[in-house]
């Protein structure tokens, strides 16, 4: 482990104790005494956190958007000094998926030839089985780079993976030949992944800028990698403060290495000893719970004063109409599973009650949940809104518009042309033209009744439609879909009154709301797997379960639909 010959804090504490809240405490006393942004490195695992950080630092530090850019993932930071390279994503593994040949008979034979050539032929379609296969094998090589290791074996071992992954069907030499393989692609095509990000920070060529202050948080989550980077980052920095709380260290299965953050030394050590969040009984629960961690550092704090005063609601219910009154318009609510197939009860129960929710998913943003009700969706009923009110749109809003249209709403033949970017008016390429409703009738075919509701005018589509490709997708059909977004609008026309978030439990980390539900069927890994863990298997469930615990502020609901059921698994959180 490098040596540090600066100063250098840790920041320990659980749940809600406030470590991020300490963090900008420190920064805002040095901006006070001269500090200047630039001089300032913030630096964290993940974009969901990254985004937290830059709207905490903009609310109570001022930051600007530029001063915002500071506050980065470390895959950020290292990316910066390598501009030349492009990123290794999902459509370039659909790539390297057509440059390789396998027979799904034989996975020895691989073709290693990825040279382009005219007349090559596609390879077969790819099975299930194989395409899960190969994302296997590029997960193993992953945790063996942020393990700073080649021994595959070792890493099947450490990690379980036999059992709780299938790599028991894979074969050593067929993840050196992909391996290989991979490796080549990416030579190819100038690609690097988010491995590759880290690796070559750490190459000498590559000069970190020198900070005043360099703070990590979420110092529980990072790898053997991330942490070599951490440390070359620090080397130039005067203070380096990392704040975590290794009992929410639950990225095991990614390489996180928890032992790092629990041995790094130090100058000083700051604990936090007062949970603002937790009232009395979901406190209790949890620390029942994190008190069966074997491998944990004893962080021992208490509620605050003021929650010590709140007694909290924890509940155990069988069915979500036992909490219907709490489930509805203005909600601050969490509903959080161990895996995303057990959250779809909470996300048909909302559909059928109309309300609007948020699911994990991601923007450029790095915000990890999207709604129910797309921002497409939202501003397509907005302009025909806008156009009964008199107002008039551009003409990209105008196609949008017309694109949702039902049928017979524009003259016939008319509609392809006024959509298609190439064959429209060329009025509406011109961002400045402004459109009212009596223009499109006159001009543009448009039929519709501008008395009408967006509902009768609109019909939206879904790719969560149940089609015989998605026998289990959410909606029956387009008109049960449309008829979701006409409940939703009756409720809520802004459709952002109610803040429900569903998600796994890794999804919701770092966050808080005033009632969470958690769904207690633990199916990751099987309950035999968890019964016959390791000891770092078993306290990453325990951890998990944990950090689920800790996002509630006032109400914690234990959601067990099936209590009793011999099928289902469910985690022993004990007495309540």
């Amino acid at each position: 482990m490098d040596k540090f010959y600066r100063p250098r804090t840790k920041i320990i504490g659980g749940p809600g104790c406030g470590k991020t809240t300490k963090l900008l405490q420190i920064l805002k006393n040095e901006f006070t005494g001269g500090l200047k942004h630039d001089q300032v490195a913030l630096v964290a695992f993940a974009r969901a956190t990254v985004f937290h950080l830059r709207e905490r630092c903009k609310d109570e530090l001022n930051f600007s958007e530029k001063q915002q850019e500071s506050i980065k993932t470390i895959h950020s930071y290292c990316m910066d000094k390598l501009k030349d390279w492009d990123v290794f994503t999902s459509s370039h593994k659909r790539e390297f998926k057509k440059k390789i040949k396998i027979d799904p008979q034989n996975w020895t034979k691989i073709d290693t030839n990825l040279d382009d050539t005219e007349d090559r032929q596609e390879f077969a379609v790819w099975t299930e089985e194989e395409d899960k296969k190969l994302g296997l094998i590029l997960q193993l090589i992953g945790l063996a780079r942020h393990n700073m290791s080649n021994d595959l074996k070792g890493l099947i071992n450490y990690y379980n993976l036999n059992q709780t992954h299938g790599f028991d069907k894979i074969r050593e030499h067929e993840i050196i030949n992909y391996y290989h393989l991979y490796t080549k692609f990416k030579k190819q095509n100038n690609l690097i992944d988010f491995e590759d990000m880290l690796h070559k920070a750490l190459h000498a060529d590559i000069i970190f800028p020198s900070y005043k202050i360099l703070m990590v948080d979420e110092c529980q989550d990072l790898s053997r990698l991330e942490w070599k980077v951490i440390a070359k980052l620090s080397k130039k920095s005067e203070e380096f403060y990392m704040a975590g709380d290794d009992d929410q260290a639950i990225y095991h299965w990614k390489g996180c290495d928890i032992r790092i953050f629990q041995k790094w030394p130090c100058v000083k050590k700051i604990i936090l000893p007062h949970t603002h969040r937790l009232p009395k009984k979901i406190y209790t629960l949890a620390r029942g719970v994190v008190r069966n961690i074997e491998t944990r550092l004893g962080n021992n704090y208490t509620c605050s004063p003021a929650k010590e005063k709140e007694e909290g609601v924890l509940d155990t219910i069988t069915s979500l109409e036992e909490i219907d009154d709490k489930i509805k318009v203005g909600a601050n609510m969490i509903m959080c599973a161990r895996s995303a197939t057990k959250w779809h009860p909470f996300v048909r129960y909302l559909k059928d009650k109309g309300l609007v929710w948020k699911q994990k998913g991601s923007d450029m943003h790095g915000k990890k949940f999207v709604s129910s009700v797309s921002d497409k969706v939202l501003k397509t009923i907005q302009d025909w809104r806008l156009l009964q009110q008199g107002g008039g749109l551009e003409g990209k809003s105008v196609q949008n518009l017309i694109s949702h249209f039902k049928e017979n709403l524009i003259t016939r033949g008319k509609k392809g042309a006024l959509v298609d970017t190439n064959l429209c008016p060329e009025a509406f390429k011109n961002p400045d033209n402004k459109f009212t409703f009596e223009e499109l009738q006159k001009k543009y075919y448009v039929l519709a009744d501008i008395r009408k509701d967006w509902f009768d005018i609109c019909k939206f589509t879904s790719d969560r439609v149940k089609t015989h490709k998605k026998p289990n997708a959410l909606y029956d059909s387009p008109d049960d879909y449309n008829n979701y977004l006409k409940m939703a609008y009756d409720l809520d026309p802004t459709f952002t009154k109610t803040d429900i978030l569903i998600s796994t439990i890794h999804g919701i980390k770092g966050m808080e709301r005033d009632i969470v539900v958690m769904n207690t069927i633990w199916t990751w890994p099987s309950w035999k797997n968890y019964l016959a863990g390791t000891p770092q298997q078993i306290d990453e469930e325990l951890r998990v379960a944990y950090v689920a615990i800790t996002r509630a502020k006032h109400e914690l609901y234990l959601y067990e639909p099936m209590k009793g059921s011999k099928t289902e698994n469910y985690f022993p959180f004990g007495d309540l």
